[in-house]
């Protein structure tokens, strides 16, 4: 057998703590991410915001003059008929 070897205890405060119990680095490196993340959120919403102004310009310049077509056409040649009925 192993003998009279202990196996170490990891809940004991012996043991030795990850990151050499420097927690205040880490600390300032979770602000740091905290802050990077928070920019990062604000440039996605300024996307966003640009992304739905784009979709809106797109259905005003496009689809509008689009459905207007679908009306002006038949009067269009309407016209065009009716011009050339009378010559």
């Amino acid at each position: 057998m192993t003998g009279d070897r202990e196996l170490p205890n990891p809940l004991s405060q012996s043991s030795k703590r990850p990151y050499n119990g420097d927690m205040d680095q880490l600390d300032s490196k979770l602000d740091v991410l905290e802050k990077k993340i928070d920019e990062l959120q604000r440039s996605i919403n300024k996307i966003r915001k640009i992304f739905l102004w784009m979709l809106i310009l797109t259905l005003l310049f496009f689809l509008l003059p689009l459905a207007g077509l679908f009306f002006l056409i038949p009067k269009f040649l309407s016209t065009y008929s009716n011009i050339l009925q009378l010559q």
